[in-house]
């Protein structure tokens, strides 16, 4: 289980440098 939750923890990790873009009004569909 140990690789399936780095695997999450990197999806979670993305996830939030995505919502720090779109925050950043750095959208790549704007």
């Amino acid at each position: 289980m140990w690789g399936a939750e780095m695997v999450e923890r990197e999806l979670q990790r993305a996830d939030r440098l995505a919502a720090q873009l779109r925050a950043a009004g750095m959208e790549p569909e704007a």
